[in-house]
């Protein structure tokens, strides 16, 4: 969902009002999912709802309500204890952070921050722009880089730029902004070396000194496609021709596992119906985009993103980058 707002404040309504109305909304029944989604002419889940899909559907709404209240509770705690100009949040573009920042900028709309005197006020009323970090050392897609511009713009976000490694690019920032003293990252226990984080918690080895705050720790792939489709919360383009985690562009392919030739082979009926409705809600949310690239079009080799409900294949389309000597 774009949106056109002006000032950050109301950016932050904006997206807490969307939060609130889907977290106090009712179970769907099969005359919602059938009168809303009407048979489609897409061969690939053309057919209506019946009671399984029900079940499944809401199943995953439920879940995913849980996952946002959990995150918000994580969020809600940071901000009581840090000033707003002591945090910051990691930005990439990924679909991962952003889901954070949408429960970030809800959140900064009901919490009082605390400042360095124990006066509280709402900070973000007077800040235009939300204090970020991205921290990249590869060669971009060109479609990544220019959804990153646009949702910077959107989001009113002062992001800080790094080329370099994680560590080095965080000790840079620290050392620029030395008042920061905690930062948001959109990381996922499926991540690599995620397993045994916490969602609070400070930096380890030889990073630099600050308290990591993970509020989407919990989050699986069926819940952060679910936030993004439902809410129809504008992402980069890349995810719809088949990549599930977006590196570099010597170090990501297209996800094999989403092939349509093998995923056809495969036995997907227990996601059967999360695949259709998802199908469902992309058809939906795009039917007035003049760039929308039909699931069944011959032209695309590979299922777009949400299509993936295995978080253990998520990186399959990850590997070592390759530096070149020349």
């Amino acid at each position: 969902m774009t949106t056109n707002k002006h000032d950050l404040p109301s950016i932050c309504h904006f997206y807490l009002d969307l939060i609130n109305l889907f977290l106090n909304s009712t179970d769907l029944t099969l005359h919602d999912l059938n009168h809303e989604f009407p048979t489609s002419n897409d061969d690939t889940h053309s057919s209506l709802f019946n009671h399984d899909d029900l079940v499944q559907i809401n199943s995953l709404r439920n879940d995913t309500k849980s996952k946002i209240r959990e995150s918000l509770r994580v969020i809600a705690s940071q901000l009581n204890v840090y000033h707003l100009n002591q945090l910051s949040i990691s930005y990439n573009g990924g679909k991962d952070c952003l889901v954070l920042l949408i429960l970030y900028l809800s959140q900064l709309a009901t919490t009082t921050t605390t400042d360095n005197n124990n006066n509280s006020n709402k900070n973000f009323s007077k800040k235009p722009l939300l204090d970020s970090i991205y921290i990249n050392y590869e060669h971009n897609f060109s479609d990544l880089d220019s959804f990153i511009d646009a949702s910077t713009l959107s989001y009113h976000l002062h992001l800080t730029n790094y080329s370099c490694d994680l560590i080095q690019g965080f000790r840079n920032y620290l050392s620029k902004f030395p008042s920061k003293k905690a930062i948001l990252i959109g990381v996922r226990k499926n991540d690599p070396y995620s397993q045994h984080l916490n969602f609070v918690q400070n930096t380890d080895n030889n990073w630099p000194s600050f308290i990591r705050i993970n509020p989407i720790l919990n989050w699986n792939l069926k819940n952060i496609w679910f936030f993004i489709l439902f809410l129809k919360i504008n992402y980069c383009s890349l995810y719809n021709l088949g990549y599930t985690s977006l590196g570099g562009t010597n170090s990501t392919i297209k996800n094999p596992n989403l092939l349509k030739i093998k995923f056809a082979l495969l036995n997907h009926s227990n996601n059967s119906s999360i695949q259709k409705y998802f199908t469902h809600l992309y058809n939906k949310n795009n039917k007035n985009n003049l760039d929308f690239i039909p699931i069944n079009d011959p032209l695309q080799d590979h299922y777009p993103a949400f299509f993936l409900q295995n978080d253990l294949l998520e990186r399959a389309g990850r590997f070592k980058p390759f530096h070149s000597t020349q």
